[in-house]
């Protein structure tokens, strides 16, 4: 059975799914949940494995994320819209939005799922060496990070909390985001550096906003679990730097 990442905030106590579920259906004001408590909680829970969970990771990242929308909503002044085109979405189109982004994020989990599925099949199988003995390249197709999932997310953190600190309290501009973008921006980033690899924030470019930076984490996330990225980090609390699993 998978595991649970059960939270405690003011007052309810219980699955983040369900957390935000509460949320979703406004048994639970949104003003009531402190959205830095909920990370705490999550990465707290993650640091508790032996090896890192990225599906599960992914999944609190991505709670967090829509938690953190539906409380920005609420938090900043209205703006009229200037036009029927920009006209605020109802309640009922954020939680599609947010519903349609939970469930590109899953076709991507069970895509890796069933690599991982065909590739321990294939592995009972033995074939005949070609008539040239020569050793072609492997490339895993699932590899797991070297730091725990705890690093990342506590450097998520970090870059949460600065983004916070320097936006301004306005009107706040639609982002049309796609994972699919983002994997490929950092896929091009990484590869571009070369043996060096990148350091961790150099993969956010300055001044985005706190849902881009949530976007690019989960690329980061799906790269590592399709095996296309690694991640280093020399000592406990160093520089996490992102490589390309193959030059």
């Amino acid at each position: 059975m998978q595991p649970r990442c059960l939270v405690k905030v003011n007052g309810f106590e219980g699955d983040v799914c369900a957390l935000l579920e509460e949320v979703r259906e406004e048994r639970l004001s949104i003003y009531d949940v402190p959205i830095a408590s909920v990370v705490e909680q999550c990465a707290a829970f993650l640091a508790l494995f032996a090896q890192p969970d990225l599906e599960l990771a992914g999944e609190c990242i991505l709670v967090s994320a829509a938690l953190m929308e539906l409380k920005s909503r609420r938090l900043l002044p209205h703006q009229p819209p200037q036009d029927a085109s920009e006209e605020e979405e109802s309640d009922e189109e954020i939680r599609a939005r947010l519903q349609q982004r939970l469930e590109e994020y899953r076709r991507y989990r069970d895509a890796a799922e069933l690599l991982r599925e065909m590739e321990a099949s294939r592995s009972r199988y033995f074939t005949r060496p070609m008539a040239l003995d020569i050793p072609a390249p492997v490339r895993p197709l699932v590899a797991l990070p070297e730091p725990a999932v705890v690093s990342l997310l506590s450097a998520l953190k970090r870059l949460l909390e600065a983004a916070d600190s320097a936006e301004p309290v306005g009107v706040v501009q639609r982002e049309k985001i796609t994972l699919r973008m983002k994997m490929q921006e950092v896929w091009s980033i990484v590869r571009r550096a070369g043996e060096q690899g990148v350091p961790f924030p150099k993969l956010f470019r300055d001044g985005c906003s706190k849902i881009e930076i949530i976007a690019t984490f989960l690329a980061l996330l799906e790269l590592l679990r399709l095996g296309q990225v690694k991640v280093k980090q020399d000592q406990p609390l160093g520089e996490i730097v992102v490589y390309a699993s193959q030059p």
